[in-house]
């Protein structure tokens, strides 16, 4: 009975870890943090040149990017491009796994996912309220 017992106990924690562990995956991104965070907020299309999605947000994110920054409030993001074939290790340290994907990644190791609108609107309200700013000018 006392075996019973334990092995009935063993089996409902090996149940809790996995369910732990499969939760943990998939919804690791949003606050996940970055083993080694950039120095400055930094905002991230990644992308692949065979997806159609990613044809139609890269105009607009090309535009958001012109100078490779942009100014929000008083912080300065840096504004940044990862095409999906180029073997950059973002993609795994990211843990990207569809396209278009936009990550900001802060100087404490924060990351957060972006998924809402994809034009110039979109990104700076997105940066505007995870940076924790009212206004911003691009």
């Amino acid at each position: 009975m006392a075996l019973m017992t334990i092995l009935i106990g063993l089996a409902i924690l090996a149940v809790a870890v996995v369910s732990g562990l499969i939760l943990y995956s998939k919804y690791s991104v949003q606050g996940f943090q970055n083993p080694s965070p950039p120095s400055v907020p930094t905002f991230t299309m990644f992308y692949a040149d065979w997806c159609g999605h990613c044809k139609k947000a890269k105009p607009g994110f090309v535009e958001f990017m012109s100078n490779g920054e942009v100014q929000v409030g008083d912080k300065k993001v840096k504004i940044n491009m990862v095409e999906a074939d180029s073997g950059n290790a973002k993609l795994n340290t990211m843990k990207v796994q569809g396209y278009p994907t936009f990550m900001l990644e802060m100087p404490s190791g924060k990351v957060v996912e972006y998924k809402g609108k994809r034009d110039v609107p979109g990104y700076l309200e997105f940066l505007n309220a995870e940076l924790g700013v009212k206004n911003s000018t691009a």
